[in-house]
């Protein structure tokens, strides 16, 4: 039996080896494999058996702009973009967008790759050690501290944001606007 060509970036075999191509959006490959698996290859049980070639993911997702403090001013999107493929880093957090000087800086240089993941426009690329272009993708992320008073003591807890698109994250700093003061600093105290 011929592969069958289910996408045109997309293909699965006879034996259900599928191959996906880099950067190939995750929940969206298994939906789309899922409905592409003919009903005949389905195990006694129901179940399929599938083998799945994905590229390797390495992502830093927890990182900090100019705009935070005790963080160099060099923290900027080129840099962050030439220096993850410099150490093999596929996908980089954006770090900090409930600030307001570091999400204008997100939208104006940023541009969306796949499904919630976003690239460094061509005309701010600078060239890696290697000399090439760096191909790095980058996640809408930020951290805000929670501080709050429990039984007559003082606590914090930082959470982890991670955003699916410019949008959520207009949204969310709406929201943040009103408890709190995201000028201060890239990760800022917030009280709920």
């Amino acid at each position: 039996m011929p592969p069958k060509r289910i996408t045109p970036s997309l293909t699965i075999d006879h034996d259900l080896f599928v191959q996906a191509p880099p950067n190939f959006g995750g929940a969206s490959f298994f939906r789309l494999l899922l409905q592409s698996i003919p009903r005949s290859s389905q195990s006694e049980g129901g179940c399929y058996t599938v083998f799945i070639y994905m590229p390797r993911i390495i992502a830093d997702l927890q990182i900090h702009s100019k705009y935070a403090r005790a963080v160099s001013p060099k923290m900027v999107l080129e840099e962050l973009d030439r220096w993850a493929s410099d150490k093999g880093i596929t996908v980089m957090g954006t770090g900090d967008f409930t600030h307001p000087a570091w999400f204008a800086e997100i939208k104006e240089k940023l541009e969306p790759a796949e499904q919630g993941l976003y690239k460094l426009r061509a005309q701010y690329k600078l060239p890696t050690i290697k000399g090439a272009l760096a191909d790095t993708r980058f996640m809408l992320t930020s951290e805000i501290s929670n501080v709050y008073t429990r039984h007559g003591r003082g606590r914090r807890v930082h959470n982890l944001i991670w955003a699916p698109s410019i949008a959520a994250v207009e949204k969310l700093n709406t929201a943040l606007s009103w408890v709190g003061n995201l000028k201060s600093d890239g990760k800022p105290i917030i009280e709920l």
